[in-house]
């Protein structure tokens, strides 16, 4: 058992050799159903984010993002919208990395369970005294207890932590019609990831 600083979206570990690009002939096809339902709360929106992880869709998981999107973390870091977009196309594209290291257990994710997304209190306004969310128009903050587990090749990745979700009511013009919909405004680690990481 390791215990480091590995957010969900960016995992840290798996960037290494994630983040050095893709192959060009092992692209997992695109899924033919999203099963993405619309936002209508931010409940909902959580619900489309755990089916995107699910089914490493990154169009659909870039869909649910607001572009002022911001994942911090508990060092004082963080990135915004176009890494996180970049790291989730990498991380759900099925292929292995480019030059792995023989030694490592990430050999390329090929699937995501999505073990726990549990809220641990409703969601409430973002603090007006918020450096990034605090000026954004109806933005809620909400509280979860989360457990993935990232399958590849050589075993399997357990990612296991609490995290605050931002998220957004943003209105556009449908067919000449305003709906309102739900976007993920940003990520937050609150405390020690505990990460497991077995080998087959």
């Amino acid at each position: 058992m390791q215990i480091q600083r590995i957010p969900i979206l960016l995992l840290g570990l798996m960037i290494l050799v994630l983040g050095t690009g893709c192959s060009d002939d092992s692209v997992a096809p695109p899924p033919s159903d999203t099963g993405q339902i619309f936002a209508s709360t931010a409940e909902k929106l959580m619900q489309n984010f755990s089916t995107s992880y699910t089914r490493l869709d990154d169009e659909s998981y870039t869909a649910l993002l607001d572009t002022r999107f911001k994942f911090y973390y508990n060092d004082g870091t963080d990135h915004d919208y176009a890494t996180e977009v970049r790291i989730t196309e990498n991380m759900f594209s099925g292929n292995p990395p480019t030059n792995p290291d023989p030694g490592s257990t990430n050999s390329g994710i090929r699937s995501v369970d999505v073990d726990k997304i549990l809220p641990l209190e409703s969601w409430q306004p973002v603090s007006a005294s918020h450096s990034d969310f605090g000026a954004i128009a109806g933005a809620k903050r909400g509280f979860y207890d989360v457990v993935f587990i990232f399958h590849h090749d050589a075993g399997t990745i357990t990612v296991s932590c609490t995290q605050f979700f931002y998220a957004v009511p943003v209105t556009t013009m449908v067919g000449g019609e305003a709906k309102t919909e739900w976007k993920l405004l940003g990520q937050e680690d609150i405390g020690n990831k505990v990460i497991r990481i077995s080998s087959n």
